[in-house]
């Protein structure tokens, strides 16, 4: 049985696909405002627009052929694509080609594999904030100023420096007789700076306090200056350690 249709009146034919014994007839789609119709045409460039209030979810894995050749319009208004699939771009896509896309793409879990070249202009991209304050780029030039001129601007700390004083009236000079050790008077700074002229051995103590050429005493070298703190009051003890006698000079350090 032929598919065509003819009206009664007319003898017009109409196109038909018959299915099960049922005609199902064939049209030509339009779209447009009142009073106009465009003749849908994928050559011509009119295609069906589609606004799209949902999720669009994409399970397959699409070519970059297959995203670029979208047969119609698609809007999306605030919506997003969830691609649970790989999308596999072969070829080079351009910056225009990245922007054009005028969707929120969600990839949930999978990845973009991109085969060719992106051309993405580093004129787009955007900057850590605060990189291009005028602040910022006023002392990155003084800086770069300086090392022009063969100087890096260098914040330098300086320490303060203090001479020592010493209580010339206040030194003590015990001199050796024998094998016997030799006691100071009472110390009354804080600090003090000893002198021997021959090796010996020193200690600090109280009054009774005995130096002894054994552990417990702090050896001293001939010609030796040595710095120690000592506690007000205290007394230094000194013994020589050879044959010949010498001295040792004890002078508080202000």
């Amino acid at each position: 049985m032929p598919n065509n249709v003819t009206a009664p009146a007319g003898g017009i034919a109409f196109a038909t696909d018959e299915v099960g014994g049922v005609h199902f007839p064939y049209a030509k789609l339009a779209f447009g405002g009142e009073d106009i119709a465009i003749a849908v045409a994928d050559s011509a460039g009119a295609r069906l627009p589609v606004t799209v209030s949902g999720t669009v979810s994409v399970s397959g894995g699409l070519t970059n052929a297959e995203l670029r050749a979208v047969p119609v319009p698609v809007a999306f208004s605030g919506q997003s694509v969830g691609i649970n699939g790989t999308i596999g771009v072969t070829g080079p896509l351009t910056n225009a080609e990245l922007r054009a896309a005028a969707l929120p793409v969600s990839l949930t879990g999978q990845s973009v594999s991109i085969n060719g070249t992106s051309a993405i202009s580093a004129a787009a991209l955007p900057l850590p904030a605060g990189a291009s304050t005028e602040a910022t780029l006023a002392a990155l030039s003084a800086k770069l100023a300086a090392l022009e001129g063969g100087r890096t601007p260098v914040a330098v700390q300086t320490f303060a420096t203090l001479t020592r004083a010493y209580d010339y009236a206040g030194g003590q000079r015990l001199t050796t007789a024998g094998a016997g050790q030799v006691r100071s008077t009472a110390v009354a700074a804080s600090e003090m700076l000893l002198h021997a002229s021959v090796r010996g051995f020193f200690r600090v103590g109280d009054a009774a306090v005995s130096a002894s050429v054994s552990p417990g005493s702090i050896p001293l070298a001939a010609d030796e200056k040595f710095h120690l703190r000592l506690t007000s009051g205290q007394f230094v003890s000194f013994v020589r350690d050879g044959a010949s006698d010498g001295s040792l000079t004890i002078m508080p350090v202000a």
